[in-house]
């Protein structure tokens, strides 16, 4: 953490990629494979870097980026990405023409910093927040349609780590608190009585 992106072939690291060759910024959060190019989420805006890890171009408010500080970038289809910034909310980026449109249009954003994303088979976004729980963006009639998912709803918590979507569909949701489970219907807590040894999760594998 602060020290930039390693490319790691097995055990042997391939090249070192930090702000001195590459990178908007030394603190990165995610990356993502996107039209043969690795996009990685910064501090300082979001760095384009080839397969093998050579800079080809950094995208920053200068660009049309709403917010330097990017946590999440998820790949929605060939030419778009969804961009989860701190300030911001979220952005989608057309790697076709590099124009970026905020999600929420012109609504103002107060649901705090962007902690994970995740796209639903119906192509509704999951926008998982620090504080205030999951946003659910949606597009029916050319209309956006916005709805919150939160501790009311039965979440085990309103600050979200993370999202993992398994080989049935169903989400799985990473609190400070615990594990989440969303099948469609209710949401199901996992925690220390199912197994879970630490409350804060921030990641979920499948096996």
């Amino acid at each position: 953490y602060g020290a930039g992106v390693f490319f790691v072939n097995n055990d042997s690291i391939l090249k070192h990629v930090t702000s001195e060759n590459g990178l908007a910024d030394d603190y990165t959060y995610d990356a993502v494979q996107h039209n043969s190019f690795v996009w990685i989420a910064t501090d300082g805006g979001i760095a384009k870097l080839s397969l093998q890890g050579d800079a080809i171009d950094l995208l920053k408010t200068k660009d049309g980026l709403p917010d330097n500080i990017v946590h999440k970038i998820l790949e929605l289809d060939d030419h778009t990405l969804a961009i989860g910034m701190y300030d911001y909310g979220v952005a989608y980026f057309n790697s076709n023409n590099n124009k970026f449109t905020l999600a929420t249009e012109n609504q103002a954003w107060e649901k705090g910093k962007v902690s994970s994303l995740i796209s639903q088979e119906d192509g509704e976004l999951w926008i998982g927040t620090d504080l205030n729980g999951i946003v659910c963006l949606s597009f029916k009639k050319d209309r956006l349609h916005q709805k919150a998912l939160t501790q009311m709803n039965g979440l085990v918590s309103n600050r979200i780590n993370c999202f993992h979507q398994d080989a049935e569909n169903n989400v799985w949701i990473g609190t400070n608190k615990g594990a989440s489970l969303f099948t469609g219907g209710d949401f199901e807590f996992i925690g220390s009585p199912e197994g879970l040894v630490n409350k804060n999760v921030f990641d979920v594998i499948e096996d």
